[in-house]
């Protein structure tokens, strides 16, 4: 591959800082935890690459729009092709659902990762994804001390870090219709939402075709409408005291200002 080619690489997903060494493949110059997750989102979206961001919007005191982040995105540039993308997410979901990783395992959708232990134990690191959320977990001190577990063993990726992402994941989808992830194929639990899904819609449908064939396409007034209308004209016609133009009844505007019960004669 070359050092030069994953320098390259690395600076193309948004990540600077990073220099040719015999070390670098072990990681041997920091990378924010921010940094980290815009490289893993560029895997997630298929090899294009996404910048993070912090701000959606914002406004002046008067409530006007002065910056939104929708409006002044640019459109992601590819940095893997799209096959490359889904062979690196293959082997990160292998990481997941039987390598060090295996303690982030969700049971609604497929889950990719990667643990990552510093040296005597000062930083213990889980990333991954699902087909909806990219998320990083850090532990670490900030005195660059090791961290220790509760069993006083040097904390690595897949204990805590991987335990505390799947917490996370587990209550963050709300919704179980979760896009792929690219490579991979669709979970079983998507699988069964989505017909579910597409029930629910042929069912609304159903409905909407059922109510419109229902709706009355007959628009003739009726005889006893008729005789309705004949009553109440001859009675606005004989009220005492009053001089007033009547505009002609008709069905379109009758049914909005009269009450038919009034006029309705019942027969002893």
């Amino acid at each position: 591959i070359g050092r030069g080619n994953i320098i390259e690489y690395t600076r193309r997903l948004g990540i600077d800082g990073i220099r040719p060494s015999c070390s670098m493949a072990l990681g041997d110059r920091g990378i924010t935890l921010i940094d980290h997750v815009g490289g893993y989102a560029a895997f997630a979206s298929g090899g294009l690459k996404v910048k993070p961001y912090s701000i959606i919007e914002a406004r002046n005191s008067k409530g006007d729009l002065v910056y939104s982040h929708d409006k002044n995105k640019i459109k992601p540039q590819r940095v893997f092709s799209k096959s490359t993308s889904e062979q690196i997410n293959r082997m990160m979901a292998a990481v997941v659902s039987s390598g060090t990783g295996r303690s982030a395992r969700l049971d609604f959708t497929h889950a990719v990762g990667k643990t990552g232990t510093s040296s005597k134990y000062r930083d213990a690191w889980f990333m991954g994804f699902s087909g909806r959320y990219v998320t990083g977990i850090w532990i670490g001190k900030d005195n660059y001390r090791p961290v220790y577990a509760a069993n006083s063993r040097g904390m690595t990726g897949g204990s805590l870090p991987a335990r505390i992402w799947q917490e996370f994941m587990s209550v963050a989808h709300l919704k179980k219709d979760i896009p792929m992830i690219p490579g991979l194929p669709i979970h079983p639990i998507q699988l069964t939402e989505r017909k579910r899904l597409a029930m629910l819609k042929r069912q609304e449908s159903d409905v909407i075709v059922s109510h419109e064939n229902s709706v009355d396409k007959n628009y003739s007034l009726s005889k006893r409408t008729l005789n309705i209308l004949k009553r109440l004209n001859r009675d606005l016609k004989s009220a005492d005291g009053t001089s007033m133009e009547v505009a002609p009844l008709t069905s379109s505007n009758f049914r909005a200002n009269y009450d038919l019960n009034k006029y309705t004669k019942t027969s002893s």
